[in-house]
């Protein structure tokens, strides 16, 4: 019996019952044992019993937790968010949401809330918390969500007009938020309220009616501080007909676009079964029939290694780099075991064994993602087919049958490539499904090999590899490799120039700077540095007509002009750098030097080096922070990041982590840092302005560098050691998913 199922007046019967057993003369040891519990229990209750008789083993009243907010401070936080905007307080955002109510709970009563308490905060105030966009339009009025859920014909319109709605903001870089009418939460007290896709709720509380001026400064609130256009989603309410407010509207319609939720449908429409079909299987992917395979292979899950090549691709010449990845669609439910011998490049002269390192995979574990195999040198010259060998096939030809065994087999895969000095491509081995065929004696799988792929160039992310001397094009929204283009020797870092749809890197082992076009993704050129120059940072100016790159071997920064792609400036420094940051606004390159303990600024007219800070301690990563001036800096010995104003020239706080920090990432928005520690295997979540850690996100493997994805507000993890990336959440810190990339990446940098 296990005593923590039952109530306690239950446990406290259990208890007496025990005593009068023992009582009338039957020994500890088997009254415990027909109750079916512990042996030591009884005798714990013996004890009580003795001291203080059946009063002791009667049940208690059990006291939680003492409430952190009284019921005046609670009125005195709604007060609060009625009469004041979060920037009143220097919190960042227009309105309030959740995270910056718990913010605004640390400055002016000093407690430390976690987002589930300031939600029951919520709760007890009166506040209404809205589901996000998915929940609303694909749940049905009599779920939980109750009055909260979407009608029949919002969930139609969701179906069919809102996947128009969502890919042109993908296109137009826009924000899709869903805009509620003003609701009443107590006496006097109206809410309005906007959530994203991702369920952050922004609000503002009313006292007394709201008008169309309200609506109007709900929406200023909404658009403060955001460079990207708005998508606003409304049930059509009296006060958006307002003169006041089309006319608002009109006079910004480049900072938000408003779209209507539909009336109604016809109840003809809303009737017919074909129609609800298939907005339904629209609705809920899983049961739509051409996104969801019924039969999958999912993942070789190993990595292959060159037999005849010893040598390293950089090293080697007359050689390209094939990188191979498996894909497998979504959804499989079909179950494969298989061990994979070796695989053959067959070629126009011989063909090239390669044998595996990892060959055995399971498909059920591995479903809907893709996964790197190699990225390895190949001779020079055509390749016809790919001969994968397989060995160890056990699979059930249909979902739901047991698992049969097959014999050992080799499938000849088409691939037709042409491999040239200095090359790299992407070759896709995608599994087809529903085209395998199984006999009862052997299973023969279909698998097609496929190139490059292409998307927007907005929806692309680079990541530099420094191990393969390659960069890694990929779909940040789908999280799929796209294509690889070779580079220089030991890609450091990446730079991305918007207007000029160019991406650089800096190449620290060949001593140059790589430019390739992004919506091609092929290199174009390639800048010369000076030998030695071990360039390790770059930066494009804010008019995007200058290239920074921070040379770390010759402790100097270049000047590059983009018009002409040549050093036109060196700009030596006292000591050698680690980091730098620009000042988009006035220009001004901050230098960050471990060895001579100061922060330098270069001024761009004059190019002249002045002291900004002197610290007490080597100086690690810098970022800057915007239009206030101020820069985040890494001091490495102390533990510490220093908050820096740079209009005071002065220090404006320390705060202390549990590790050195390699990588910060600035949240514009919230006014949040996210620092690096690789010796904690974790991500510190920071609020400087209040000197406050206000979390952290803990990782299975070491960190690099990190990055936010401006367009999807996801942090990008970099693990070098892993080989791979990782996307999480930057409001709930939820990890996202992983993408395989290439040896040792080393940063990562975005289309916008």
């Amino acid at each position: 019996m296990d005593g923590r199922k039952y109530d306690h007046m239950t446990l406290e019967s259990i208890r007496l019952l025990a005593m009068d057993k023992v009582a009338n003369g039957e020994s500890p040891a088997s009254v415990v044992q027909s109750l079916g519990l512990s042996r030591s229990c009884i005798y714990r209750w013996m004890a009580k019993f003795r001291d203080g008789g059946t009063g002791a083993l009667k049940a208690k009243r059990i006291v939680g937790r003492p409430k952190k907010l009284e019921l005046e401070q609670s009125e005195a936080v709604l007060k609060t968010l009625v009469a004041h905007a979060p920037n009143d307080f220097h919190l960042g955002g227009g309105l309030w949401t959740r995270e910056l109510v718990g913010d605004l709970l640390r400055y002016q009563h000093g407690l430390e809330l976690s987002p589930a308490s300031v939600a029951r905060l919520f709760v007890q105030l009166g506040v209404v918390a809205h589901p996000p966009l998915y929940k609303f339009f694909r749940t049905k009025p009599s779920s939980r969500l109750g009055a909260h859920a979407a009608t029949e014909a919002e969930r139609e319109w969701f179906a069919a007009e809102y996947v128009k709605i969502k890919t042109d903001a993908r296109l137009n870089r826009a924000e899709i938020y869903f805009l509620w009418e003003p609701e009443k939460i107590r006496d006097g007290l109206l809410q309005l309220s906007a959530v994203d896709a991702r369920g952050v709720e922004h609000f503002k509380l009313y006292t007394g009616p709201v008008s169309a001026a309200s609506i109007c400064e709900f929406l200023d609130g909404l658009c403060h501080g955001r460079s990207r256009p708005l998508y606003v989603v409304s049930r059509r309410h009296p006060l958006l007909r307002d003169p006041e407010f089309r006319s608002y509207a009109m006079a910004h319609r480049s900072r938000f676009s408003l779209y209507y939720l539909p009336v109604g449908l016809t109840q003809e429409k809303i009737a017919d079964p074909d129609f609800r079909k298939n907005a339904e299987a629209q609705t809920n992917p899983s049961q739509n029939p051409s996104r969801s395979p019924a039969l999958g292979w999912a993942i070789f899950v190993f990595a292959l290694m060159f037999a005849s090549v010893r040598m390293a691709w950089a090293s080697a010449p007359g050689t390209g780099l094939a990188a191979v990845y498996f894909e497998s669609p979504a959804g499989h439910d079909h179950e494969v075991e298989m061990v994979v011998d070796t695989l053959e490049f067959c070629g126009a002269k011989d063909t090239l064994r390669l044998s595996l390192e990892f060959p055995a995979f399971k498909s059920k574990e591995l479903s809907g993602r893709q996964v790197l195999l190699c990225e390895q040198p190949l001779p020079v010259g055509q390749y016809s087919s790919l001969g994968v060998c397989l060995k160890h096939i056990r699979a059930a030809p249909h979902a739901g049958q047991p698992l049969s065994a097959y014999p050992d087999q080799r499938v000849e895969i088409p691939l037709g490539i042409d491999v040239r000095p200095g090359s790299a491509f992407p070759i896709f081995l995608v599994w087809e499904s529903g085209k395998d065929a199984s006999d009862g004696k052997a299973l023969r799988p279909s698998l097609t090999v496929q190139g490059a792929r292409t998307v927007a160039t907005g929806s692309l992310m680079f990541i530099a590899n420094s191990g393969s001397h390659t960069v890694t094009c990929a779909d940040r929204f789908g999280q799929r490799v796209v294509d690889v283009v070779a580079v220089g020797q030991n890609p450091r870092d990446l730079a991305y120039a918007s207007r000029r749809q160019e991406v650089f890197t800096a190449n620290s082992g060949s001593d140059n700077v790589s430019v390739i076009d992004a919506h091609t993704c092929r290199l174009q050129r390639s800048i010369a540095l000076r030998v030695g120059d071990d360039p390790m940072r770059l930066a494009v100016s804010a008019d995007q007509n200058r290239l920074y790159v921070l040379n770390a071997g010759s402790n100097s920064v270049s000047i590059i002009d983009l018009a002409g792609y040549r050093e036109t400036r060196r700009v030596r420094l006292e000591a050698a750098p680690a980091s730098f940051a620009v000042d988009e606004q006035n220009q001004v390159v901050y230098v960050a030097s471990p060895e001579s303990e100061r922060l330098f600024g270069i001024d761009p007219a004059s190019f002249a080096v002045a002291t900004v800070q002197r610290f007490a301690g080597n100086l690690g990563e810098v970022v800057y922070t915007g239009g206030d001036r101020r820069l985040m800096v890494s001091l490495p010995a102390q533990r510490q990041v220093a908050f820096v104003d740079i209009a005071r020239n002065s220090v404006l706080a320390n705060l202390r982590m549990c590790a050195p920090a390699q990588g910060f990432a600035w949240q514009p928005t919230l006014r949040v840092l996210f620092a690096s520690l690789p010796e904690c295997n974790s991500i510190a979540i920071l609020k400087p302005e209040n000197n406050l850690e206000i979390g952290s996100i803990n990782l299975d493997r070491t960190p690099g560098k990190i990055a936010l994805d401006p367009e999807t507000k996801r942090l990008v993890v970099v693990f070098p050691n892993a080989g791979k990336i990782g996307f999480y959440n930057a409001n709930s810190w939820e990890n996202q998913g992983y993408l395989d990339t290439g040896k040792n990446p080393e940063a990562v940098s975005f289309a916008q």
